[in-house]
């Protein structure tokens, strides 16, 4: 018995090929992948390697096939609006607990309808190998506020790893559409390596464990030198702080991702009072650095250029988003920050802000070379230059030398290297007075540690 007409496939097919139907289509691809880029955007780690959309809507034969099936099987109202995956985009993450992360926040994004409800439900695997989820997704809540001629249409989403999608790579073309002319051996051999990657995937949770352990370290290592900075930088607003919902903990340093969140509104009232200082700006600093995920960083560099605004010849309001830049890991724009900072105080005949400028942006240099491991010549040369500038003005300045000494640490090739950069600091820290030495405290342990990260490397060598 024919499922398909000679007039069911000719209507079909006019429906599929229907240019509005199509842009429709279109849209609610574009609207899911923009959803999963945001998501990848905001997340703290990398849960999403690559995002890939389909570059074509189905064709028509597979749109056949599928109907044709599905109506054998009883779904006899099925049609072309019921095809699940006409357009869709692929999820590729590079570890498997980054498929779950991913799947969890799918799972319960507001703005998505999404369908099967299981995993189990969602997880294909086939006989020669090809492992993912698929889910269905439709557009919900706010996405069809100016979208509802979008309501019900669906978009196929794929997740899986790295190596799933490599392999599916590999085979699609030889299975796809034909796997009963594949000869059973072959798909045995296929369905082997296969399971060799699932496992080789497994492993790799292992090294992902171990690189996030590693990078955790160091951020929290960073995170308590920045708060101690930040802090320390803003004694002019501790007495406002302490009259606050959870003030008393904020004042004590005791900073957490829920509780920084009652600074947003002190901050925001002197923003549109137009009263926005220097401590201010450093403040909200605090505010993006805990709390993460809820743009707030961005938040923190517009009370910035809000503070730059009112007065845009003071190189001290310069200097001071270019350290909040560097707090939120914003290295280059930090570095630029400073440049500027440097010519506006040469221009005003500001020596005491050139020397913070020129200290800072050598810091900031020996931060990048930490970061990227990598090291520009010419602006490692510009760094000492600076640094060295600074210590002829200020000779013996514990900040400086700190400065100097962390330099060392990161860009030098030799254990001597390394170990006169170690000597400036344990000098730094033993000429810091009583009101820096949290700070003082503070920096020497990251740069310490980071000293002997660096001299273990070159041992291995």
């Amino acid at each position: 018995m024919l499922w398909l007409t000679k007039d069911d496939r000719r209507d079909i097919e006019r429906e599929l090929h229907d240019p509005t139907w199509r842009a429709r289509l279109q849209r609610v691809q574009e609207i899911v992948e923009g959803e999963f880029e945001g998501f990848r955007d905001h997340a703290e780690t990398l849960v999403i390697r690559t995002i890939i959309p389909r570059i074509q809507i189905k064709g028509l034969p597979s749109v056949l096939n599928r109907i044709k099936n599905q109506k054998s099987q009883g779904l006899t109202q099925y049609s072309v609006a019921d095809v699940e995956d006409l357009v869709g985009i692929k999820i590729l993450c590079p570890y498997p607990s980054d498929v779950t992360d991913v799947i969890g926040w799918l799972r319960t994004h507001r703005k998505f309808r999404v369908s099967p409800e299981s995993l189990d439900a969602a997880r294909r695997e086939k006989k020669e190998g090809y492992r993912g989820y698929h889910f269905s997704v439709q557009l919900n809540d706010l996405l069809l506020v100016d979208n509802e001629d979008l309501m019900g249409i669906r978009c196929e989403v794929q997740v899986k790893t790295m190596l799933e999608e490599a392999w599916d790579a590999k085979t699609h073309e030889l299975t796809y559409r034909r796997e009963e002319q594949v000869h059973p051996t072959l798909l045995k051999e296929m369905r082997t390596i296969s399971d060799e990657l699932a496992i080789l995937d497994a492993k790799t949770e292992i090294l992902k464990n171990l690189i996030l352990d590693k990078e955790t370290q160091e951020h929290q290592r960073k995170e308590a030198v920045v708060a101690v900075y930040l802090r320390e930088s803003m004694p002019e607003v501790i007495e406002i702080i302490s009259q606050i919902p959870n003030g008393e903990e904020l004042v004590k340093g005791n900073f957490t991702s829920t509780n920084v969140l009652s600074l947003v509104p002190v901050i925001q009232q002197y923003r549109e009072q137009r009263k926005l200082s220097k401590a201010w700006c450093r403040l909200a600093a605090l505010v993006g650095l805990f709390a993460k995920g809820r743009h707030l960083d961005v938040w923190a560099l517009d009370a910035c250029e809000e503070l730059i605004r009112q007065d845009a010849d003071d190189p001290r309001s310069y200097l001071t988003k270019s350290s909040i830049c560097w707090a939120l890991d914003r290295i280059d724009d930090a570095l630029e920050l400073a440049e500027v900072a440097i010519k506006k105080a040469e221009s005003r005949g500001d020596q005491n802000v050139l020397v913070e400028a020129k200290s800072s942006f050598a810091y900031w240099v020996a931060e990048k070379v930490w970061n990227q491991a990598e090291i520009e010549p010419a602006l490692v040369e510009l760094a000492k230059a600076y640094v060295n500038d600074a210590l002829q003005i200020r000779p013996g300045d514990p900040g400086d030398s700190d400065t100097k000494g962390f330099l060392l640490i990161t860009t030098g090739s030799t254990e001597d290297g390394i170990e006169a950069g170690r000597k400036l600091i344990r000098e730094a820290q033993s000429k810091a007075g009583p009101e820096q030495e949290r700070i003082a405290t503070a920096f020497f342990r990251r740069h310490e540690t980071i000293a002997l990260l660096r001299l273990a490397k070159l041992s291995e060598k």
